[in-house]
């Protein structure tokens, strides 16, 4: 039987502190410290806040108020969530990534207003290709 896999910190009363996250993370919180040193390298700010339309805690990810990545935890990985808008979206195929990645960006005749790429992180592995993404991130305008 497969185990459910489900967004963590719904509480709206538990904070998700270190404590929190390292207890709720085990394996993966290698990489939520990996993650925490990219952002920090690109100069970028974590705000976590409890959001009442989807119940639980994000993390926004912003470089002075602008929002660069969202960051949600899961049972089995760390989610992370880039929105391009159409004028942007076609240099994420662009980028030395992933192919998986690569594909989450629409074809032109399926662009959207806001276009979504998705990281699911549970090893190191994707932490390179999520970097290239957030410098293409703050560079787009």
């Amino acid at each position: 039987m497969e185990a459910v896999i489900h967004q963590l910190f719904c509480n709206p009363d538990i904070y998700p502190n270190e404590d929190v996250l390292k207890h709720a993370l085990c394996k993966n919180y290698e990489n939520y410290q990996t993650m925490l040193k990219i952002f920090d390298y690109h100069g970028l700010d974590c705000e976590w806040r409890y959001y009442n339309d989807g119940k639980a805690w994000l993390c926004k990810v912003v470089q002075n108020k602008r929002t660069i990545v969202w960051v949600s935890i899961w049972t089995d990985y760390i989610k992370t969530g880039f929105y391009f808008s159409p004028k942007h979206i076609y240099k994420v195929r662009e980028l030395d990534i992933s192919d998986v990645i690569k594909g989450q960006a629409p074809t032109e005749d399926k662009i959207k207003k806001f276009n979504e790429i998705v990281f699911e992180i549970n090893d190191m592995s994707l932490l390179a290709d999520l970097e290239k993404v957030i410098k293409l991130k703050i560079q787009c305008k």
